[in-house]
Parts: C-alpha cells; structure tokens; sequence
C-alpha cells in the first residue's frame, strides 16, 4: 500500500530525509519513531501531497505521489499533528464542509455514523472553540475517515490526550486496521507503539532500523529470555531444560532462573513439558521483552556510536 524509496527532502541547510525507504503493507499499522527532527513529520506530509519530496519514488495505493498527487489524496486520511479545524463553526459545519470538498455521497449520514463511532454524536452542534483536545482530535479523526480512505496517517494521534479518550483512539486505530485499512503513524509514546504497531521503523533522517519489536530485540538487545521460578531447581530438573531444542543459555540469578531462546512461542511450552517430565513444578513462567523505550534508547546509540568512530 505504501513503497518509499530513496526519499530525500531537505529545507536549505538542513536535511530532514536522507535516502529513505521502506513499505507498509495493507491492514498493517506501522510506527515511524525518532528523535524531534528526525524526518517523521516531514515523511507524513510527503505521503499526503502536502509537500514534495526532493527526490525519490514514493507510492501510495498504487499512485505516485509526484506524477498523480490528486489521486493519492483521494485515498488518503490525514490526522494532522497540529488539529486543522475551523474554531468558529460547529462540529456538523465543519464536517459538511470537508465531507464536499471530498464529494462524499448522503454526507449528513456518513457523518452521523462517524460521530457515532466517536461517541461524540451529541457534540454536533457545538461550535469547534468549545471542546476539549481530545473531543477536537475526536472530529479531525472523523474528518480524515470521511470519504472512506484506504491509508491513514496519523501524526501523534493521542498527544495530549486524557486516558479515555487516547484509549478510543487506539481502539479505532486497532478496528481500522482489522477492517483492513492501512496506518502510518508517528508517535513520542512508545509504550503505544509497542502496543498497536505490527511493525516500526526507526529513523534519524535517514533508516536507522526497520522490523517487529520482537525482530529488532533480537537484533539489537539479543536473544529473548524466559524468566522461570521453580519450587526447586534441581540438577536433573535444569539439565532437561538445557537439553530443549531452542534454548541457548540457562543462567541462574537471585533465586529465579533466566533462558535465552531463540523463539518463545515454541520454546516456553517445550520448558515447562521438560520440567514436568523431570519432576519439577512450575511456580512462575514468563517471556521478559524489553521496552521498545529501552530498544529505542540502544538503536540510537549504536547510531551515534558510529557516527563518531566513522568521523
């Protein structure tokens, strides 16, 4: 649904894109992560025909965003970081408004049944300067679905929003996807990312590291590991953990027993037969992961690790 490739975009002096490229795939949502400045902002804008790009070729459902720019905005939802609504009129004026220039058919209803979804319904006739941020981010998410697009981008879709309403947000974020839309979406709160993202990509202006959380974890953190608490480690007991096709190393510490694995779906079921056949009882089991905030943390570091000792 989405092909970036070599996407390049500099203002003056300052580069915000070096040679960027990835894909996001239909139904995925994807996370964009970086640092203030890395590019996400500007790599959003570029997808939606807001902004050209320097170079580069860039695909959105088919069309290029250079040579066909009216019909990738055809099929493209835009969540602004920055909400873009007209204060003075109320939320059912803005919406008729943005619903024709789309040339959405029977508007009223289509934008009834988003209101609905929203749970804002009630707020139709209040002027946009009365509601909160997050009843505002509310109706520019109902604007961006208006005319049915098949690809979402999303700016910072739940900042600065109170719980409830960043948590309805995700739900949808969640329900679009499923009902096979795609997503883009930059976001500073990781622990969402990890939550919502199929797969993430993380840039510096240029790609720094693209996968699943899991798949970057091996790569950067390494392998993942099974915490495991026994009612009592005997020997036997932790040589047939040891003898588990998938386990890589088994490290005792304070009490609790640490395994690298090379994949915990299969692994952790196997340890636990293991044990059982050996005598043992189980008394915790879990697959510690760590917080994409941590990954985040390492895969920047690594950057400017090289940076350095490449200059």
């Amino acid at each position: 649904m989405i092909e970036v490739h070599g996407l390049t975009k500099a203002y003056g002096e300052k580069v915000a894109a070096q040679d960027l490229s990835f894909s996001v795939r239909r139904g995925e949502i994807f996370g964009l992560l970086g640092p203030n400045g890395a590019g996400k902002t500007t790599t959003i804008r570029i997808l939606a025909c807001i902004i050209p790009p320097d170079s580069g070729r860039i695909v959105v459902n088919g069309h290029e965003v250079v040579e066909d720019p009216l019909s990738v905005k055809a099929s493209v939802g835009l969540l602004p970081e920055r909400i873009s609504l007209y204060e003075r009129l109320t939320v059912m004026e803005n919406l008729l408004f943005f619903a024709r220039l789309y040339e959405v058919e029977e508007p009223v209803l289509k934008i009834k049944e988003l209101l609905n979804k929203l749970e804002i319904q009630d707020r139709a006739e209040e002027p946009v300067s009365k509601l909160s941020k997050g009843l505002k981010q509310r109706v520019s998410i109902v604007r961006a679905l208006l005319h049915d697009p098949l690809v979402l981008l999303l700016d910072e879709p739940t900042s600065g929003l109170d719980p409830m309403s960043a948590g309805v947000m995700r739900s949808l974020i969640q329900d679009l996807s499923s009902q096979g839309r795609t997503i883009l979406l930059s976001s500073h709160n990781l622990w969402e990312v990890q939550q919502l993202c199929h797969r993430v990509a993380m840039i510096n202006t240029r790609l720094l590291a693209l996968g699943s959380v899991d798949e970057l974890s091996t790569k950067f953190m390494g392998p993942p590991r099974v915490r495991l608490l026994l009612d009592e480690a005997r020997k036997e007991v932790l040589e047939a953990i040891q003898s588990v096709y998938g386990v890589i190393t088994l490290e005792r510490r304070d009490g609790e027993i640490l395994i690298e694995v090379m994949d915990p779906e299969r692994t952790v079921p196997a340890i636990s037969e293991a044990v059982v056949r050996a005598g043992g009882r189980i008394l915790e089991i879990s697959v510690v992961r760590p917080e994409l905030e941590e990954l985040f943390a390492r895969v920047v570091r690594d950057e400017v690790g090289q940076d350095s000792s490449s200059g």
